[in-house]
């Protein structure tokens, strides 16, 4: 990220507390989370392409699957009591200056023209470049001028079009995996017949001694 955003400077933030030690805030990564190995987009100018218009990072829920984590092909979920809590970071959403331009449904209705529910697969953000992109007052969108179509037009092309074909990626690597899986139980299910005359070892039919 700080190789492709100039502005890019992440803040540590502590608490102190009544003893005088100062405690960070933050919430660390586990295993429970089951993110994806993240992944990154460039949105160029179209008329400069050395230039940098946006620079996204994206990743999506994981799952075990044969002994690693790897995309789930799903709506990306967070620990939460409802529906809305645990999906509060599906989606990507807008940052510049690192404040969040709209909400995770504004790169949804701006850069997907079909399938928007694939862009919930994954969380992520779109971190603006070029400072000719500019917010509105209440930052819940940006100013309406030639550099905010160029974004759109732009982002639509590199960003949604990846994510779409890397969510069709996912669905058919999944639905392989749970063909597979529904095999292999299969299998065993008729070895354990063979062997055994019933699908519980230790039964009575033994071939060996048929």
């Amino acid at each position: 990220m700080r190789q492709n955003l100039p502005d890019y400077s992440p803040k540590a933030v502590y608490l102190a507390t009544s003893n005088g030690e100062r405690l960070r805030i933050h919430k660390p990564y586990s295993n429970e989370t089951m993110l994806s190995v993240p992944e990154f987009i460039e949105v160029r100018n179209p008329d400069k392409p050395q230039e940098l218009l946006a620079y996204c990072w994206y990743a999506s829920k994981g799952r075990e699957m044969l002994g690693k984590a790897r995309p789930a092909g799903k709506i990306f979920s967070v620990d939460g009591k409802h529906a809305e809590e645990k999906h509060r970071l599906a989606g990507l959403v807008y940052k510049l200056f690192g404040f969040s331009i709209g909400d995770r449904t504004l790169p949804q209705r701006t850069l997907w023209t079909t399938t928007p529910t694939r862009a919930q697969w994954f969380t992520g953000e779109i971190h603006i470049v070029d400072k000719s992109i500019l917010p509105t007052t209440d930052r819940s969108n940006f100013v309406e001028n030639e550099w905010r179509e160029k974004l759109y037009s732009q982002a639509c092309d590199a960003i949604s079009s990846t994510l779409n074909r890397e969510a069709q990626k996912i669905s058919d690597n999944r639905q392989a995996y749970e063909t597979a899986e529904k095999v292999k139980k299969s299998l065993e299910q008729y070895q354990k017949r063979l062997n055994y005359g019933t699908d519980r070892p230790g039964g009575p039919w033994r071939l060996e001694n048929t």
